[in-house]
């Protein structure tokens, strides 16, 4: 009985355990797939394909060793706070970096 109770759920190993839809974390994939995928339906197989390398190798020089949600943290804080508008609800503006006590 108990067994079949722990198989319905599933816990992770770590609480920063992300999902790795290809062994690779989610920013990565999506930075690999999305020139692959634009290339694939331009026809153009070899430009996206080289698109995709060059950001991918881009985007983990810039990350250096450093996670996902450090990559998040950093958009937060130098991209305008309107492009996350559609992901969060209730998101304070990153202009206004003051500390409340």
């Amino acid at each position: 009985m108990n067994e079949e109770r722990a198989a319905r759920f599933t816990f992770p190993q770590t609480l920063t355990e992300q999902a790795r839809p290809v062994g690779l974390p989610m920013d990565e994939t999506i930075v690999l797939f999305s020139p692959m995928g634009w290339g694939f339906y331009t026809g153009q197989y070899v430009a996206g394909l080289v698109v995709a390398v060059l950001l991918w190798v881009c985007l983990k020089h810039f990350k250096k060793g450093r996670g996902t949600t450090w990559l998040l943290n950093a958009c937060y804080w130098y991209l305008p706070s309107s492009l996350f508008k559609g992901m969060y609800k209730v998101i304070p503006d990153s202009a206004y970096r003051l500390w409340l006590r």
